[in-house]
């Protein structure tokens, strides 16, 4: 089993939780307005206001939504005791094949290829857990830690071992890392000279990038 679901005296990274308040702003709406102002239309009269300096006579209702996650933050930055990122879990939406060999491509692919989820197996000791769940990396949020440290056992359900949590850090590491493009497309042509002395590009290689960056329009209209 890959939880420990003694209940311990500080979290962890890889710690999972229920009972935790999510904040979402998808539909507010604004107490002493005569519209219900949401989306885009809110947000842009909420900037206006604010670059104005009356938004303090402004009143957002939001109602946290009760989620189930887990600790991205890792534990040493847990010591400075402000706000812990969660990715939440949810349930795992695909049916499992029938097939034992196929279901285990399936758990495989999602551990291997998918980085913006990662599986979290079944538990019979833990209620949560009676079914696979799913960490979704795309629905991230902050839970203060004084919130949480005042009841651990009413937030706590396990803990991953060091071995599990070791593959989340991977999984983390690959999610936030991802690049959408190659890094030379924040320099400057007179830094990309710079990459090429540092990096000792071939003068090939340098050609073939400055002329597929000089071919980027958002690129010409800003450098």
């Amino acid at each position: 089993m890959i939880y420990d679901i003694k209940v311990p005296t500080s979290f962890e990274q890889g710690d999972i939780c229920h009972n935790l308040p999510k904040i979402s702003i998808d539909h507010p709406q604004i107490s002493n307005d005569e519209d219900i102002i949401q989306g885009l239309d809110f947000w842009e009269k909420f900037v206006t206001l604010q670059d104005k300096n009356i938004i303090s006579q402004w009143q957002v209702n939001i109602t946290p939504i009760i989620t189930t996650g887990i600790i991205l933050s890792q534990s040493c930055d847990l010591r400075n005791k402000s706000l812990i990122l969660f990715a939440e879990i949810r349930n795992f939406n695909q049916n499992f094949s029938k097939n034992l060999p196929e279901r285990y491509n399936q758990i495989r692919r999602m551990l291997r290829n998918e980085t913006r989820t990662h599986y979290l197996p079944m538990c019979k000791k833990i209620e949560e857990f009676k079914e696979p769940k799913v960490i979704d990396f795309k629905s991230l949020f902050l839970v203060p830690y004084n919130l949480l440290v005042k009841k651990i056992d009413f937030f706590f359900i396990a803990r991953l071992i060091p071995e599990a949590r070791v593959v989340l850090q991977e999984k983390i590491a690959r999610f936030f890392t991802r690049l959408a493009y190659d890094e030379q497309i924040f320099l400057t042509d007179k830094e990309l000279d710079g990459w090429k002395i540092s990096e000792k590009i071939s003068e090939k290689e340098f050609e073939e990038t400055k002329s597929r960056l000089k071919g980027l329009a958002i690129r010409k209209q800003c450098m």
